[in-house]
């Protein structure tokens, strides 16, 4: 049976070592893709998707979802602008948005029938 040393970890960062009872194992400081291979934990959660196919590197991430309000947060498919004080809802919102967070902002004045129209997936307002 082999053993790694520290460097071993150090020279191939994105090895995946296959264990005897079966598991999968990363190097520290390494993420695993659900299907391998590891990736470096710094590339987790950067806005880039490393692991093709399956995109865990970036789930439950959060992100900015509108280019005209980067203040909202969003998560999966739930944007979250609360109380920023937003008089309109922000026109280039990602269309698979299915819950919006929008409470202590001054809508009541632009909301109109239109204003979701392009959100035909939003369960929640």
């Amino acid at each position: 049976m082999y053993h790694h040393t520290q460097s071993d970890y150090e020279t191939c960062s994105y090895r995946l070592l296959f264990l005897p009872t079966g598991e999968w194992l990363c190097p520290p400081n390494s993420f695993k893709c659900r299907n391998g291979p590891c990736i470096n934990s710094s590339l987790v959660c950067d806005g880039n998707i490393d692991c093709l196919g399956t995109w865990v590197d970036e789930d439950g991430c959060p992100f900015s979802c509108s280019n005209v309000e980067p203040r909202c947060e969003c998560r999966d498919t739930q944007i979250n602008c609360t109380g920023l004080g937003l008089k309109e809802v922000p026109p280039d919102i990602e269309e698979e948005i299915t819950w919006f967070h929008m409470g202590s902002n001054y809508l009541n004045v632009t909301l109109n029938e239109d204003s979701f129209v392009m959100l035909d997936r939003l369960l929640y307002l």
